[in-house]
């Protein structure tokens, strides 16, 4: 998909299961149940997003997926199947090595996972050893601190190596990566959470991490017991949504399973997906 002067490819690297009630919050089963199907662990199915940017002679990642270091506990726990995205990758021709830039919504282990790897040797090594890896300075600094509500959600494996080998950019606050590509610092799920918008006024994308998760979580109040000030979330969420809506926006989910992309329509007062494909550039 060509926007502005950037190709976009929506590539999946793979799925995972979380618990419903952990994804949906204060809602209730009756309300989410009715929309989305869980398994016999009340685990819901989601996808795990990653969007390439080729921008001129740059190819830029937003997140990395989940990887491929979990202990099988962890992925009995999740479901996790993923790692896709260097395969991902290899369709469009590039590898790993030609990624320039890494920005990350945060460093969950779900968005964070595909960083890094283990060599032949068994060694921990950076996946894409010639990007900078752009961050949040609060995001890092509660993901090497965590406290006892969050320290799940992190592991160390997935990004230390980064910052001990100099590849990591830490930013504060909004910032222009290139011309159409700008970074939105959103906190709320997670400490200096940022989400990415791509475009100009003629068409305008915005890849959305953990701020609006899936489709379902278009309705304002359904807003998942992790995030860490639920509150920032609402208000952001509020925004964007209406200017989405307003502006024709093309939003990508980072956990959208079935639907990953799509343009908001009002229905009974409420906002609701038009699903859309990037078609060729859909991975």
């Amino acid at each position: 998909m060509k926007v502005g002067s950037s190709e976009l490819y929506l590539l999946k690297d793979g799925s995972f299961k979380l618990d419903g009630g952990t994804l949906f919050g204060q809602v209730p089963k009756e309300l989410w149940g009715g929309v989305v199907k869980s398994d016999t662990r009340n685990r819901v199915t989601l996808g795990l997003n990653v969007l390439l940017i080729k921008n001129g002679n740059k190819n830029i990642l937003i997140d990395a997926g989940a990887g491929n270091k979990y202990s099988d506990v962890m992925l009995d726990r999740y479901g996790l199947k993923g790692n896709k995205t260097q395969r991902a990758l290899k369709k469009i021709g590039i590898t790993s090595n030609d990624i320039d830039i890494v920005i990350l919504t945060h460093l969950h282990f779900d968005h964070a996972g595909g960083l890094t790897k283990s060599n032949r040797s068994g060694i921990l090594v950076p996946t894409f050893p010639n990007a900078r890896h752009i961050i949040q300075e609060s995001a890092w600094q509660h993901a090497v601190n965590p406290n006892e509500r969050s320290s799940a959600s992190f592991l160390r494996e997935d990004f230390q190596i980064l910052a001990d080998l100099g590849l990591v950019d830490l930013i504060k606050g909004d910032h222009e990566v290139y011309r159409g590509i700008n970074i939105l610092k959103t906190d709320g799920h997670s400490r200096g959470h940022q989400i990415v918008e791509i475009g100009n006024r003629t068409r305008k994308v915005v890849f959305l991490g953990d701020l609006i998760p899936t489709p379902h979580h278009l309705t304002l109040p359904w807003i998942s017991s992790l995030d860490q000030d639920p509150e920032i979330t609402l208000r952001y969420k509020r925004y964007f949504i209406e200017q989405a809506e307003k502006e024709g926006w093309l939003m990508l989910f980072s956990h959208g399973y079935k639907e990953r992309a799509g343009t908001l329509i009002r229905q009974g007062g409420k906002p609701l997906l038009k699903a859309e494909s990037l078609g060729d550039d859909e991975l």
